[in-house]
């Protein structure tokens, strides 16, 4: 019996009108997805995964322009479809969960509103069999209890309490979690998921990926799922589709793609993958070469007022140090302090101490702070999370490049300094003609790139990398390790690396400090902590590490469904 295909989409192309003429970037692609099925589209940044998936919802600015036979959802084909249509279409058709949790978020809506609003727009009734005047009566109590069962069903705690917060009262990764609640709220047929664990830690990402697994089975959701990581495509995905340059150069179903690749790119994919990069990989740094103490922390806590009486301890007694030459990763859960401790190093928020210290410099003397201001604003840097936040979307790239530059008038030559940006550019593997576009022109990772270009052109001696490639497809953020080895030991440089993917912390750090719950349960050398974990909350960590191989389980789960 052949299964239902829910979407089939025919020879479509995307380009878009820019000030340079126009530019193709989805070209002749067909694909279809059955009734029930997972389908993950992988390819590097910029290759057209997030606009192919946009243009079946028709949300691309004007200046794109969308041709192609069809985009055929159901017996329906979209392609022609007005706005007006395609509102009844998106939510309780086809939701979508977006890529940056921190756009689609309303800031000045508590989420629990924001997620009772999408329950009430795309619900017509929370309960069939209930006259509509019993609807109307108890809709909103209704709604508010079927929004608290979504944030407890994606992993967010203590959801009555957090209901009435806003998006900045959550972690990056707690605010995806409420985005996928939300696009869930309306019982969708469809879901498009662009990077939707990209965020999440480690063991967050599983029970994710467990729970689109059960709600794919259950509700006979089908899923199509953008990503750039192969280890989350082998847990989740039935068949894969890889895209390069705006085309589909593969496209097999999941055990065949893992086992037996055959386009060129693809096995690319493969190889750039942490997992397989290890197996080669020899230690940075031996710990007798490692240099004196840069940064040390003893005994630090940091207290967020949540109201006029109370607080939440986010940073509990945490102690360790960095040393100069050296890549320290802080791994842990979201909400588990990681960023905090950043912010902090970064003199963003001020904690209590027992020793706090950069460079010789007391962190806790307001008059030395104020006293070397202007050294620590310059050699300590920070990259972000969300690129998306950290950019300025009204300045162009060469601008926002430019601009710590000429604060700390770096150069006084103009050429010369346009000179450097291009050369940080080619560094981050962006091009030339890229310093002249807008932040939204670019994709995720790319935005990402330029956010790494911008703290690395100050040659820091610190620098703060708050999951600097979390949005970054495999091969780019095989190459940004490459770039952070090398500026790292070219220019004197100790990095804080704070991360979730511990694939990559095992890559990049010599030594690696693990946080649950705002203390440090575990610090060692990085070899150490992932051969011989001593922590239970460590262990669970490692165990939960997507690795790009299709397991036993999901064989058997493929030739259930075949």
């Amino acid at each position: 019996m052949k299964i239902e295909e829910i979407l089939a989409v025919k020879h479509l192309s995307v380009e878009f009108q820019t000030s340079d003429g126009k530019k193709q970037v989805v070209k002749d692609v067909s694909l279809s997805l059955r009734q029930g099925e997972v389908l993950a589209l992988v390819g590097e940044s910029g290759c057209g995964k997030t606009v192919l998936c946009r243009s079946i919802l028709k949300l691309l600015p004007k200046s794109a322009s969308v041709t192609g036979e069809a985009i055929q959802y159901k017996d329906q084909n979209l392609i022609g479809y007005n706005e007006k249509e395609m509102q009844q279409i998106r939510g309780q058709g086809i939701a979508m969960v977006f890529q940056d949790p921190q756009s689609t978020l309303n800031p000045t809506m508590t989420v629990g509103s924001q997620m009772e609003e999408a329950i009430l727009l795309h619900e017509k009734a929370l309960n069939q069999k209930k006259r509509e005047k019993d609807f109307e009566k108890n809709k909103k109590k209704s709604a508010k209890e079927r929004a608290i069962e979504l944030m407890k069903l994606v992993g967010i705690k203590d959801a009555e309490q957090r209901y009435d917060l806003y998006p900045y009262h959550f972690s990056g990764g707690m605010r995806q979690r409420c985005v996928l609640a939300i696009a869930l709220a309306s019982n969708p047929k469809l879901l498009i998921a662009d990077e939707p664990t990209t965020a999440l830690d480690v063991t967050i990402q599983a029970e994710i990926l467990k729970l689109l697994k059960k709600l794919q089975k259950e509700l006979n959701l089908s899923i199509l799922f953008i990503t750039h990581d192969l280890g989350v495509v082998a847990q989740i995905a039935d068949r894969v589709a890889v895209m390069q340059d705006g085309n589909i150069v593969e496209l097999e179903e999941a055990k065949q793609l893992f086992t037996a690749p055959k386009h060129s790119y693809t096995k690319k994919l493969l190889h750039d993958h942490p997992y397989y990069m290890h197996r080669n990989e020899s230690k940075l740094i031996s710990e007798s070469e490692l240099h004196e103490k840069l940064v040390e922390i003893s005994h630090l806590s940091y207290f967020y007022p949540l109201d006029r009486k109370r607080v939440f301890q986010a940073v509990k007694d945490v102690s360790f140090e960095i040393r100069r030459d050296e890549i320290f990763g802080l791994v842990g859960e979201s909400g588990s302090g990681k960023s905090t401790v950043g912010k902090c190093l970064m003199g963003i928020l001020n904690p209590e101490a027992e020793t706090f210290s950069y460079d010789g410099i007391n962190l806790l003397d307001k008059k030395a702070k104020k006293k070397n201001a202007r050294r620590l604003q310059k050699e300590r840097q920070m990259i972000f999370q969300d690129s998306t936040s950290s950019l300025n979307q009204k300045m162009k790239v060469e601008k926002i490049l430019a601009e710590p530059l000429e604060i700390h008038k770096v150069f006084s030559d103009k050429k010369e300094q346009h000179d450097f940006l291009c050369e940080m550019m080619e560094e981050v593997e962006l091009q030339e003609e890229q310093l002249h576009v807008w932040p939204p022109e670019l994709s995720g990772g790319q935005r990402q790139r330029v956010a790494i270009a911008r703290a690395f052109a100050m040659k820091p001696k610190l620098l703060i990398a708050d999951e600097p490639i979390a949005s970054l497809d495999v091969t780019t953020q095989a190459q940004m390790v490459k770039l952070f080895r090398y500026l790292q030991r070219e220019h004197d440089c100790a990095i804080l690396f704070i991360a979730h993917d511990l694939s990559m912390v095992r890559l990049l750090c010599d030594r690696v400090g693990v946080m649950k719950d705002g203390k440090l349960v575990e610090i060692g050398e990085t070899e150490q902590v992932f051969e011989h974990p001593q922590h239970l909350y460590t262990k669970k960590l490692l165990e939960a590490i997507p690795i790009p191989e299709i397991s036993g389980e999901e064989q058997g789960d493929e030739e259930t469904m075949a």
